[in-house]
């Protein structure tokens, strides 16, 4: 710590060009930067694979919860694909192939990798709305394109699935919170701004 601070003042008065301590060694501080700037990438690099981490389990989620909702809603109204014969698995490999098709089709899963990657809001809320609109945005383009639902089927797909995307995503921020958090300090405590 005391060599650090030796490189920090040693910096600060070449920065107001006054004269550096003379025992201390100027490649030194070249290698003490070097070795700070390496921690700072590998953290970023970490926290980029956090958040994509975070991601896929958040739409791993988000995939099953949606095709419960898909077979709660069929098995509501008796009709569909999902009231067969075939048996619960049957139907639940359905909802589910049919839950994943719309995420991917309609670039659901790309908007929200982009944005889980990229989103660095210290708010715990912002991110789970930003993936409901997402989410909203991509079902209402599926039903300008698809027809066949009645309007308090979609009602009820647009609430149910934005309350699965908002919860899921809550989850996620939580999780990821958490998991980064002690990589921040770690990070702080590497760059000499750890808390006294």
């Amino acid at each position: 710590m005391r060599e650090f601070l030796l490189i920090q003042n040693c910096l600060i008065a070449q920065m107001f060009q006054l004269v550096c301590v003379p025992e201390l060694d100027p490649r030194m501080v070249d290698m003490e930067q070097a070795k700070l700037q390496k921690g700072v990438d590998q953290f970023a690099l970490t926290l980029i694979l956090k958040r994509l981490t975070i991601w896929l389990l958040e739409t791993a989620c988000v995939t099953l919860l949606l095709s419960f909702l898909l077979m709660i809603l069929a098995w509501v109204e008796e009709t569909g694909p999902f009231v067969s014969r075939l048996g619960l698995a049957h139907d639940m490999l359905i909802a589910l192939a049919m839950a994943a098709i719309f995420m991917v089709n309609t670039g659901y899963v790309l908007t929200t990798a982009v944005s889980r990657i990229v989103w660095r809001s210290h708010s715990f809320w912002a991110y789970p709305a930003v993936a409901a609109v997402l989410f909203l945005a991509h079902l209402q383009y599926l039903f300008r394109e698809a027809s066949g639902q009645s309007s308090s089927e979609r009602l009820a797909i647009r609430v149910g699935g934005a309350c699965v995307v908002v919860a899921c995503t809550l989850v996620g921020s939580w999780l990821l919170r958490k998991w980064a958090g002690r990589d921040s300090k770690k990070a702080d405590a590497m760059a000499g701004r750890g808390s006294s």
